[in-house]
């Protein structure tokens, strides 16, 4: 470093600031991008190919899901709807300790 009279040059400071401020950025990235990185994918209900089937029901073909175990719990979303009404529902039942059920999920 430069110094002026036992002063840090002006130059200098700049410097020291912007090494800073890079160091600061390049953390908080690092930060961001790990926390990211421990998010789940959220379930794409309507779509899941792990807990879906359909049925054919005299020539109807019903889609459902089932999550969870235990004695079933029939969801069934309100007319124009999808299951995906339900995306907030199921995870935190899931998520109860007391959640013994099994949720089957039904589109038409």
């Amino acid at each position: 470093m430069c110094r002026i009279g036992g002063q840090i040059s002006p130059r200098a400071r700049v410097a020291v600031i912007m090494k800073s401020l890079a160091a600061l950025f390049l953390s908080s990235t690092l930060f961001v991008t790990a926390a990211l990185a421990q998010q789940t994918k959220p379930i794409p209900y309507g779509s899941n190919p792990a807990a879906g089937k359909y049925y054919d029901i005299n020539g109807f073909k019903m889609y459902t899901e089932v999550y969870g175990s235990g004695p079933p719990l029939l969801m069934i979303h309100g007319n124009n709807g999808s299951m995906n009404a339900f995306e907030k529902n199921v995870p935190y039942c899931l998520s109860l300790n007391s959640s013994n059920k099994r949720f089957c999920l039904i589109n038409s």
